[in-house]
């Protein structure tokens, strides 16, 4: 998405080419660092140093580009580090030439051994995030270091960002800028990046630089946005004064650039536009159903990649049915503009890996898009196809966003106006899982059966309704053995039968499953009396367990709401010995009211048993302080899982 907001930097001609202080970095061109040893290795690794240097300067086409080293030194004191550390990986997106690449391995003993680089390796969309270069580092041993450095000459990155910290400890991290003094950048410090120190000795260049001692390891924890938490430094270039004083990168620079790519369509396109339009027989059905019949269509005729290539055109796009994020966006604001259905143009970035930062007025956070409708107070996805209109991807949820819509100054002036403001968070109501257990004990053969009746809700019924119609029959079956698992043998599917399965009914009707269950391995003899194992007849719960302090604040992601209902005909001859014990309440609270709770209450009535279970969560957010609190909440339903029915021989 980034790739169509870059501007093109053209400079005056009388700008001279810079001479690039780094495009010859080697072991010797910045000392060495002393590093202490206050910090103690994490899974056998230590991060001695990390060094970036990103020099910009002016090339031989007056255009910008930049020099960008990586220097890094690994004191490894396993061989799971050996293995964890020995690969390098160089990303290759935007890169013009490879410059150099050096590698050495220094033993326990001293001995330094520089390794041959000869066996690179191309890599090409590796993990789906691009193309790489590869290179493995030989021969290192435990106790030794492993140090590596490359070079690269790259295409102008006029905005991004640096993570400094992750699971392994840093003893010494440098990034050094260093840029044409007429230029300026401006820059967002994340969780204790501190700000960067100017330098201004080299003649027309400015040298910022940052060095940070002693960063600590953080591991991953549940219910918790790892990379937003981590110390990071976000850039963007604000004034290029070369051309102009006025600001180079900033939301309303964004509106002007999106208005221009995204609503602007020559003759050919709006044409291939209504020609589709005649193919996908909309049936006009106010805002909601117009759109949802558009949305239905498209998501099951087009492909949609972030990294498909861009096509030169909609008609092209519309042809090949296939785009990126960019090309499908546009695809559906020409039909919406064609139908003249009202619509605002939302830009965020994903809460769990790079949030939208209201205070950083930039480019950096709009990578991902959504439409939201006034009329109706609802939002569309393009570019997920297991969304429909009316539900909201949990990573946008609470996520400030740029709210964009037309607006005119004159016939020739037009762009989009914006205002900055958070995402709706989807009620918990809207989520839902409501379960209804009939059990049947045979205990002649030790066998629990059960019918069992599943409702899903929004986002819980999405999850299946997108994937569903693309499994074989013996897939689905194995599938549901395992959702619908009961006990540690596995579960029976008797008989199965679903409604409302296929993609149309995201966000319109639930997912309902009916099933007939038996498990072997529920009942349990003890004397003359059964063990029921009536807490597993809901599947397996998952436990929240951290041995360590909490670091990181909660994060739920989306909200949610279960409700359960089990009944138990207990056979003759039989009484109910522990009624009380599966009485469960767990709750936390904020200002008073309920937050997120778990609850079970157990009733007898005409020799039939009753459980009614509900847990809920409110809020998607709990600071790191609160996380014992919650994690009591999470941990009840694995605690339900473990009751038993003690039934009495009478």
């Amino acid at each position: 998405m980034k790739q169509q907001f870059i501007l093109l930097l053209l400079l005056f001609p009388f700008a001279l080419m810079a001479q690039n202080e780094y495009s010859h970095y080697n072991w010797k061109t910045l000392p060495d660092p002393v590093v202490g040893d206050s910090l103690k290795s994490v899974n056998g690794a230590i991060i001695l140093l990390e060094r970036r240097i990103t020099e910009v300067y002016i090339n031989s086409q007056d255009l910008f580009e930049e020099i960008y080293v990586y220097h890094k030194k690994v004191k490894v004191e396993s061989h799971d580090a050996i293995d964890n550390f020995n690969k390098i990986y160089i990303p290759m997106n935007g890169v013009l030439e490879m410059l150099d690449i050096s590698a050495r391995f220094t033993s326990p003993d001293g001995k330094t051994t520089v390794l041959s680089k000869n066996n690179i390796k191309k890599i090409e969309n590796l993990e789906n995030k691009g193309n790489y270069n590869s290179f493995v580092i030989e021969g290192a041993e435990v106790g030794g270091q492993i140090e590596y450095y490359y070079v690269l000459r790259k295409s102008f990155n006029p905005y991004g960002g640096y993570y400094v910290q992750d699971e392994t400890p840093r003893a010494k991290v440098e990034i050094i800028f260093s840029y044409p003094e007429k230029i300026s950048y401006m820059y967002q410090y994340n969780n204790g990046f501190p700000e960067f120190s100017i330098d201004k000795s080299k003649e027309g260049r400015i040298i910022e630089r940052a060095d940070i001692k002693g960063i600590a390891g953080v591991p991953e924890e549940k219910y918790a946005y790892y990379n937003p938490n981590l110390m990071s430094v976000d850039f963007t270039l604000s004034y290029n004064r070369y051309n102009s004083y006025i600001r180079v990168y900033s939301w309303a620079k964004a509106c002007d650039n999106i208005y221009r790519n995204n609503y602007e369509i020559v003759k050919k396109e709006r044409s291939a536009v209504k020609k589709l339009l005649t193919s996908m027989a909309i049936v006009p059905n106010g805002t909601e159903g117009t759109v949802r019949q558009i949305e239905n269509w498209i998501k099951k005729n087009f492909s949609v990649d972030k990294n498909f290539e861009g096509q030169p055109s909609l008609v092209e796009n519309i042809k090949l049915k296939q785009c990126n994020y960019s090309e499908i966006s546009k695809l559906y604001i020409a039909i919406f503009n064609e139908l003249n259905i009202k619509f605002e143009n939302i830009k965020t970035g994903d809460l769990s890996v790079e949030p939208f930062r209201p205070e950083f007025d930039a480019f950096n956070y709009l990578d991902y898009t959504l439409f939201y409708f006034p009329e109706i107070k609802k939002y569309l996805t393009p570019e997920d196809n297991s969304y429909r209109i009316g539900l909201i991807p949990g990573e946008f949820q609470g996520a400030y966003a740029l709210y964009m819509k037309p607006i005119s100054y004159n016939e020739s002036l037009k762009t989009l106006g914006y205002d900055v403001k958070k995402i709706p968070v989807t009620p918990c109501t809207q989520n839902a899982d409501s379960l209804f257990i009939n059990v049947t004990l045979d205990i002649e053969n030790n066998i629990l059966k059960t019918n069992t009746k599943r409702y899903l809700f929004g986002d819980f019924a999405r999850t299946f309704q997108s994937i569903l119609h693309l499994m074989d029959e013996s897939k689905k079956k194995e599938f549901v053995e395992s959702l619908f698992e009961m006990g540690q043998e596995q579960t029976e599917v008797l008989r199965l039968k679903y409604e409302n399965s296929e993609p149309e009914n995201i966000a319109v009707k639930p997912l309902i499953w009916d099933l007939d269950l038996q498990s072997k391995s529920l009942i349990q003899v003890a004397g003359k009396d059964l063990l029921i194992k009536i807490g597993e007849t809901i599947g397996r719960q998952s436990e929240l367990y951290q041995e360590t302090q909490r670091v990181f604040p909660v994060q739920i992601g989306i909200l949610h709401d279960y409700y359960r209902v089990i009944t138990v005909k207990i056979p003759e001859g039989y009484r109910v010995e522990n009624l009380l014990d599966l009485n469960m309440h767990i709750e936390m609270k904020s200002d008073n009211k309920t937050s997120c709770i778990f609850t079970s209450e157990a009733s007898l009535e005409n020799n039939t048993l009753t459980i009614k279970s509900k847990e809920y969560y409110l809020e998607s957010y709990y600071p790191a302080t609160r996380y014992d609190e919650f994690r009591k909440v999470i941990n009840a339903a694995a605690d339900f899982n473990k009751k038993i029915l003690l039934l009495r021989k009478i």
